[in-house]
């Protein structure tokens, strides 16, 4: 059983490390778009 939980643990870490990595891509995305609109302006 406790095999099984350090699996399930690490796996759900890497799925947050994940979806932390493609919350941080896309806040960065937007952030490149606002800048490169006011400069356009």
């Amino acid at each position: 059983i406790l095999g099984l939980y350090h699996i399930r643990l690490i796996l759900f870490l890497l799925f947050l490390s994940k979806v932390l990595e493609n919350c941080r891509w896309l806040c960065y995305n937007e952030y490149d778009i606002v800048e490169t609109d006011e400069e356009e302006q």
